[in-house]
């Protein structure tokens, strides 16, 4: 250490570092310190010099064992559904989210016509007079055991949300045989 000063209390008022100090009780810092480039784990040093300044909502992500990044936070949810579903809220947005992405998948096809829309609910609206989020339906009626995959639509407003908007499925008629279901949403934290 050099340039030290040390007051009566013993506490230091002035203190340059050039090596690495442990400091025991309260520390006060004036003035501007250099930003930090990297975080020191157990096991190595991760850089985060090249990440821009992350925005509201954001985590840090490594990108490999010494590298990290900000990127936004994202959210995986599963609804489940089966014989006596019926329409129902499955996420309340607390700000900000946009559906990324959306699938479904089920053991036991329902045997006639059924599908499910996801709907973006606004107000007081009903699951059934939402905004379709996604460009079509999910068939409940096909191949069981197999991963429909959903394509937003193609107006973003239709799968972004505000506080206080809901996702809601939308079922096209009652679900009398159709089980072992499930409907997965992945979605992204925008602010």
């Amino acid at each position: 250490m050099s340039n030290t000063k040390q007051v009566d209390d013993g506490r230091f008022t002035t203190l340059n570092i050039d090596d690495n100090v442990t400091i025991g009780g309260d520390l006060s810092v004036t003035g501007s310190l250099p930003a930090a480039t990297s975080l020191a784990n157990a096991t190595a040093t991760v850089d985060v010099s090249a990440s821009a300044a992350p925005t509201a909502g954001q985590v840090l992500k490594a990108t490999s064992g010494t590298v990290a990044a900000w990127s936004p936070s994202v959210v995986v949810l599963s609804y489940n559904f089966g014989v006596g579903s019926v329409d129902d809220t499955v996420f309340v947005s607390s700000g900000a989210w946009a559906l990324m992405s959306a699938s479904a998948s089920y053991t036991t096809a329902e045997g006639g016509a059924l599908t499910v829309q996801l709907n973006k609910c606004t107000g007081t609206q009903a699951p059934t007079a939402g905004t379709n989020m996604l460009q079509a339906t999910f068939d409940l009626n096909a191949a069981v055991n197999t991963v429909q995959n959903g394509t937003l639509s193609a107006t973003a407003s239709d799968y972004t949300l505000a506080a206080g908007d809901r996702i809601c499925v939308d079922f096209s008629g009652a679900v009398t045989t159709a089980a072992g279901g499930c409907v997965s949403l992945v979605l992204q934290q925008l602010a």
